[in-house]
C-alpha cells in the first residue's frame, strides 16, 4: 500500500488591495504576489516639490506695536 504524499499548504493571498492572486514574495513581514513585490521593491522617485502657497492663502498676523512711555 503506497501512501501519497500530504498536500502541499496553499500559499495565502497577497494582502494588498484585495489583490486575488497568490502571495510568493514577503516585504516588510507582509506576503505579496509578484506584480505587488515588483511595484513596491523598486526605488521610488523623490516626491514632487511642494507647491508654494498662494498669496490669497497666506496668513497674517496683525502687527503689535508697545507705546513705550517716559
Amino acid at each position: 500500500m503506497s501512501s501519497s504524499p500530504p498536500p502541499l499548504p496553499r500559499c495565502p493571498p497577497c494582502v494588498l488591495f484585495n489583490c486575488p492572486k497568490r502571495g510568493e514574495f514577503e516585504f516588510n513581514r507582509r506576503l505579496l504576489c509578484a506584480g505587488h513585490f515588483e511595484q513596491l521593491s523598486r526605488s521610488s522617485a523623490p516626491p514632487p516639490p511642494v507647491p508654494a502657497p498662494s498669496p490669497a492663502a497666506s496668513v497674517r498676523t496683525p502687527e503689535i506695536s508697545f507705546a513705550v512711555g517716559t
